[in-house]
């Protein structure tokens, strides 16, 4: 569960080199491109990226933003058993020695020491899970108690990183400390884009988007949180549920490629992504997603 992962590389878009001229924008997009984002960063034409001014690339990266700041700031207020806003605005505060806290733990910031990046230091109150929602090169290392990565007992001073999908236990009274962590970085690299604290905490906590009427009833599904209700029966998903079900909604009714689907997943084999449509189809129910065969999926839309 926990590995040495190299430095993040640069995506290998074919535009990379006219995005490099707009600055800021590079680094945001790197972190949306290896936090995975709620999909897959799209390859804009260099010619377009050319003609346009940056500020207006950089609206196009917002809703992408706040969804990626979103799930990282829910698995830790979840972890913490805290508010989410609430922990949006202790991680958007200015520098200095700052604390927030919830049931099951604390976190307290040291930021810039000696004009190195954030550290946050986690506390476990109570018995503290986290699940971590992203792949991420920010470095963890265990200052005191017992800490468990996965299977893994971890030994004092142990430095690590954790992959998306990675379960961290932290008994009672341990800590570790964060060098840079996701929600800082992402933050910070958005602010540096030009973007404002007050609408990067908005888009994060924006509302879900309006229901999709289905044959088997509205469908309400928010991407940030995880979750889709039909007919009012709420359901959590995972990552890659979330992804799959995201890229349906953005087309109801238009057939999706099952290549496309891999591609959002990150999937080799496009036959893999029939077992996350299974998936879906078991917890929302009949008549929403139809198989094309030889083509894709649908999300059904009610006529009339």
């Amino acid at each position: 569960m926990h590995s040495a992962h190299p430095e993040p590389s640069i995506p290998s878009f074919p535009t990379w080199q006219a995005l490099s001229a707009l600055g800021d924008a590079r680094r945001l997009l790197i972190l949306l491109a290896v936090g995975g984002g709620l999909g897959k960063v799209p390859q804009l034409p260099a010619t377009w990226i050319d003609a346009v001014a940056p500020e207006v690339f950089l609206r196009s990266l917002l809703p992408a933003t706040a969804g990626l700041l979103r799930l990282a700031a829910q698995a830790m207020a979840d972890a913490l058993d805290a508010d989410v806003a609430q922990l949006l605005q202790f991680t958007c505060l200015p520098a200095g020695g700052t604390e927030f806290g919830g049931t099951h733990g604390r976190l307290r910031r040291f930021d810039r020491i000696w004009g190195g990046p954030t550290l946050v230091e986690l506390e476990a109150e109570h018995e503290l899970r986290y699940l971590s929602p992203l792949q991420s090169h920010a470095r963890w290392l265990l200052t005191r108690g017992t800490v468990r990565l996965g299977q893994t007992r971890l030994q004092r001073y142990t430095s690590f990183q954790l992959d998306s999908g990675a379960e961290m236990l932290l008994a009672k009274g341990a800590a570790v400390l964060i060098r840079q962590p996701p929600l800082h970085a992402l933050i910070e690299a958005a602010q540096a884009a030009g973007f404002a604290t007050s609408e990067l905490i908005a888009g994060a906590l924006g509302r879900p988007r309006p229901g999709i009427p289905t044959p088997a009833g509205v469908l309400d599904f928010d991407a940030a949180s995880r979750t889709a209700a039909i007919e009012n029966r709420k359901v959590r998903l995972t990552l890659s549920e979330t992804r799959a079900l995201a890229l349906l909604c953005q087309t109801p009714g238009v057939v999706v490629a099952r290549q496309g689907f891999a591609d959002v997943l990150g999937m080799v084999q496009p036959r893999t992504v029939d077992r996350v449509i299974v998936q879906l189809r078991n917890k929302l129910g009949d008549g929403l997603i139809t198989t094309i065969y030889g083509s894709g999926y649908l999300l059904e839309v009610a006529r009339g």
